[in-house]
């Protein structure tokens, strides 16, 4: 089930078109299409990226380009465990690039407990959800869209 209900649908609507970019990080293909609809249904205009290293070669191209993706950049969505390069390690270099490091970062992630809330904490990103609950994601999106990361005292 990939629909988000009316309600949650309404709530967190995207109304800056001009901010309407998501990037998706996750080596399932699954996954990345789950996430995607649920995107597509709030307003927002995905681009995909198979793990993390492929995002971060995303955003480091826009940033040296002075593309207008980046400024049309409203979120990022990673999936935790990828090869190439997982996202916490995704996190922490974009955390680091002071090109990139305003933007928010959600973890989405079938693991759960303790663990992985201290890590997402730890390398910074602005919330872990777990997969994959439309509505809990679609909540997500809606607090962390177009809002600028700042990082925990």
């Amino acid at each position: 089930e990939t629909e988000i209900s009316k309600e949650i649908s309404d709530q967190n609507q995207v109304e800056e078109l001009n901010k309407n970019l998501v990037l998706i990080a996750d080596d399932s293909v699954v996954a990345r299409n789950q996430v995607k609809k649920t995107a597509e249904q709030l307003g927002l205009e995905p681009v995909l990226a198979c793990d993390g290293a492929e995002a971060l070669q995303l955003l480091e191209n826009w940033a040296s380009n002075g593309s207008t993706e980046l400024e049309r950049l409203a979120l990022i969505i990673s999936d935790i465990e990828m090869p190439k390069m997982d996202g916490y390690t995704l996190t922490t270099l974009i955390r680091r690039d002071q090109r990139l490091q305003h933007f928010r970062i959600l973890l989405h992630t079938s693991m759960s407990g303790g663990f992985n809330q201290a890590m997402v904490d730890k390398v910074g990103a602005d919330e872990f959800i777990a997969k994959f609950e439309p509505d809990i994601l679609a909540s997500g999106i809606g607090k962390h869209v177009n809002q600028v990361h700042t990082p925990k005292q």
